[in-house]
Order: C-alpha cells, then structure tokens, then sequence
C-alpha cells in the first residue's frame, strides 16, 4: 500500500511517533502512499485531531493542505465528511486549506458536510 511510517503512525493516532519521524528522522510530511494519502489526511481520516494540529500547526510550514489524491479528494474534504470541527478548523485557520476546492465530481468540503449533515462544519466553512 506505499505507507510509511510516518503515514502508519499518523494513522494509529501515534503522536509521539510522528513528532519522533519528523522532528529527529526529518521524515518528509507530503510523502504520499500509492493512493495518495498523506500524513494529514490519513490523521484526519481517523479523526486524530492532536496529529492534525501538530502537523497543521508546527508543522505548518512543511505541511500541503491542499494535497489531493487522484479524485482531487484533498484531507479537508476528508474531515468534512467525517464531521470532527477541530480537525476540518486547523488546516483552514493554520495552513489556508482551500475550502472551495472540488474533487472530480464536483464536491467542495461544505458539500460533503452538508451531505452528512455536519451544520456546525457548514457554517464554519
């Protein structure tokens, strides 16, 4: 599947882990697995809101918000759908996430949320 261990630790909720990769290892935050994924989405995926400030935040510099697996899905959508705010604030307030991205089909972050009936990510957005 391509995942690093950064991607692996991002995606067991693993902060310390991932602080170690990126801190120490200098382990890159964009690298994507065979599917596109990235550190961040794989963290807002599962919904690890500490991994996503940490690699929103300190990481801010280093980090692609707007990454996009081939669908043109980007991590904010990801979020969107699954409806945590904390993790869809962060990468809009930190590292400018375009909220008005589209994938292929035409889906923005808003419209993912409004699908899943998330008011509070809507209205954020």
């Amino acid at each position: 599947d391509g995942d690093t261990a950064l991607l692996k630790a991002a995606g067991f909720g693993c902060l310390d882990v991932v602080r170690y990769l990126v801190a120490v290892c200098g382990a890159d935050v964009n690298i994507a697995n065979y599917r596109g994924h990235t550190a961040l989405m794989r963290a807002e995926t599962e919904q690890h809101a500490d991994i996503v400030r940490y690699l929103a935040g300190e990481c801010s510099g280093l980090t692609d918000a707007n990454a996009a697996i081939s669908t043109r899905t980007t991590a904010l959508m990801i979020a969107a759908l699954y409806g945590q705010v904390d993790v869809v604030q962060y990468p809009v307030t930190v590292c400018r996430a375009n909220v008005n991205a589209a994938n292929e089909d035409g889906y923005t972050a808003i419209r993912f949320a409004a699908e899943r009936g998330h008011e509070v990510i809507q209205r954020f957005l």
